[in-house]
């Protein structure tokens, strides 16, 4: 389990070495059972981004919902000015692909 696992690497006790970085480089890549600091690197920034989306995901179901009224100012003035006829999808299909 990489969390568990990424917890180990994040608690564990290294002396620093010659370079400083190298033996939690030895730790993160042992525990984890993989080859490189780079895949360590890897793994750790997964870990990373997905708790960091899980926080923002609880955090906006968390929110309170706009009432009536918010939603009703919302509506309020002229939106006809931001459209445009645009083909954004083919303008940036190389990009959608």
């Amino acid at each position: 389990n990489c969390s568990s696992a990424c917890a180990r690497v994040l608690t564990a006790k290294v002396s620093p070495g010659p370079h400083g970085w190298t033996p939690k480089a030895a730790a993160a890549r042992a525990l984890l059972g993989v080859g490189s600091t780079s895949e360590a690197i890897d793994v750790a920034l997964d870990q990373l981004i997905h708790a960091e989306r899980l926080r923002a995901d609880i955090a906006a179901y968390q929110r309170t919902p706009p009432t009536q009224d918010e939603v009703a100012f919302a509506s309020f003035g002229d939106t006809g000015g931001i459209g445009d006829d645009t083909d954004w999808d083919a303008l940036y299909a190389d990009d959608l692909s």
